[in-house]
């Protein structure tokens, strides 16, 4: 068996910066792609952290069985809001605005939709009666802003992006239905945004309307993603075994108080990890850092017994 390499920090952030500067090194010096590399976490509670850390550092990720950016739900229904741009009569649009702004009762929205369709008007114009008779000042002040935002002449998409921010809609679509504890829809979100930023610079001199250009985007969207997915690193824990062979395999936070918690655990993480080891084509890597920050404060941490298994032959020690 090839050998191993060993790597040990002081905290997690310096563990993930030394895999940061490996892959990096490699990609640039020995022309690997980023699809060749799989990173595995033995401490599924840090996964949130290791995810945060590399994406601050600009390395597109992946995990088993994601769904793309286009099909995640809460970019869907982002994508279904602003086609309101593209056709001022899309009443599922209208209805979801409707909804996120003052989650109004739905028989309430078909009523406004109804009347608007009797009188010939836009839904937008039948709007307008409803944010007129709305109980508060505040409720209307937000409502008049969220009008100007739907008529306003665009010139970019990232600009009827904005109607989530300057509307509340950013954070009522992220609270819809449920608390979002692991900032899950705040990442998609976020993703989302970038890629506007990425179409709008690239195409800011296309001339041609806002629906056009939100037709596009919605091409450039699924292409962006698509061929991420195919150019990212692999992000996984050890409890799902990797499905095939990587150049490079990185295993991850292997200490002691999360992977060896009991024996019957203790022995299928044993497996697990000897199985990851032999998916590496070339010499894999293990690490893991002497304390944790847990509330503020840095808990002392012992490195996985399974690092005393492995025979000092095969060891390789790094700094």
């Amino acid at each position: 068996m090839r050998k191993i390499i060993l790597y040990n920090s002081d905290n997690i952030k310096t563990e993930v910066e030394w895999v940061l500067d490996s892959i990096w090194g490699m990609i640039t010096s020995n022309g690997y792609k980023k699809s060749d590399f799989a990173v595995v976490c033995c401490d599924d509670n840090s996964l949130m952290t290791y995810r945060r850390q590399f994406l601050k550092r600009g390395l597109s990720l992946r995990e088993p069985g994601e769904v793309i950016l286009p099909d995640q739900p809460i970019v869907r229904e982002v994508m279904k809001i602003i086609r309101i741009f593209r056709d001022p009569y899309d009443d599922e649009a209208l209805r979801k605005i409707m909804w996120y702004f003052g989650r109004i009762e739905s028989e309430r929205i078909e009523m406004i939709l109804w009347h608007a369709r009797m009188k010939g008007v836009t839904p937008c114009d039948a709007l307008q009666e409803y944010i007129d008779s709305l109980p508060t000042s505040s409720l209307r002040s937000e409502g008049r802003m969220l009008l100007r935002v739907l008529k306003k002449k665009h010139t970019g998409i990232e600009s009827c992006m904005m109607l989530l921010v300057n509307c509340n809609f950013y954070r009522r679509l992220r609270m819809d239905g449920e608390d979002d504890p692991e900032g899950t829809k705040r990442y998609y979100l976020d993703r989302l945004m970038k890629t506007v930023r990425g179409f709008d610079e690239k195409y800011h001199k296309l001339d041609v309307s806002i629906g056009e250009r939100i037709r596009r985007f919605e091409s450039y969207l699924w292409d962006q993603s698509e061929r991420q997915q195919k150019d990212s690193v692999l992000l996984t824990t050890i409890n799902k075994p990797l499905e095939r062979d990587y150049f490079i395999v990185f295993v991850m936070g292997a200490i002691e108080q999360t992977d060896f918690a009991n024996q019957k655990r203790s022995l299928l993480n044993r497996r697990n990890l000897y199985e990851t080891l032999q998916r590496s084509k070339m010499t894999p890597y293990v690490t893991y850092y002497k304390a944790k920050e847990m509330e503020g404060y840095y808990v002392p941490c012992k490195p996985s017994r399974i690092i005393d298994e492995i025979p000092e032959s095969l060891k390789k020690w790094t700094l």
